[in-house]
């Protein structure tokens, strides 16, 4: 990605009840990822990134004692991560026909829409690819 200032939406998603746990993650990552991919890339996403949480990897943060990790672990089964440049193009890939036709069934489909969740920010990377990037950060507002 370019120093130009990128944003990132963050939604955290809860699995529809009707799917089991395994049907969810497979379904997300062959399914959703496929049907969604090209779409977005055409309305200005830079990238998409599922993060998954399922049971395994509560079991991970649940075993480390020196932290109360456990406690903090937000009750999602997965996030999705997408970086743009002007959040505008995101909102305007909603009002896409192929989102109202294809997308957002798919989504009424996978995830509970009643438990959806967002975030959204200005990405600032410090360390990338295990090397800093500046001395001295600042904030651009």
């Amino acid at each position: 990605m370019s120093s130009q200032s990128v944003i990132r939406l963050s939604m955290y998603f809860k699995r529809n009840p009707k799917l089991s746990e395994e049907e969810f993650h497979k379904y997300w990552t062959e399914d959703h990822a496929p049907l969604v991919s090209e779409w977005l890339a055409g309305h200005g996403v830079l990238r998409y990134v599922q993060n998954h949480f399922p049971p395994s990897t509560r079991a991970m943060a649940e075993g480390v004692k020196e932290l109360p990790l456990a406690d903090l672990l937000l009750p999602f089964d997965g996030v999705a991560d997408f970086w743009m440049y002007k959040l505008e193009d995101f909102l305007n890939a909603t009002k896409d026909p192929y989102y109202k036709e294809k997308v957002a069934a798919d989504e009424d489909y996978l995830f509970d829409r009643t438990a959806t969740r967002m975030t959204i920010g200005k990405e600032v990377v410090v360390i990338e690819n295990g090397k800093v990037l500046q001395d001295k950060f600042v904030w651009a507002g």
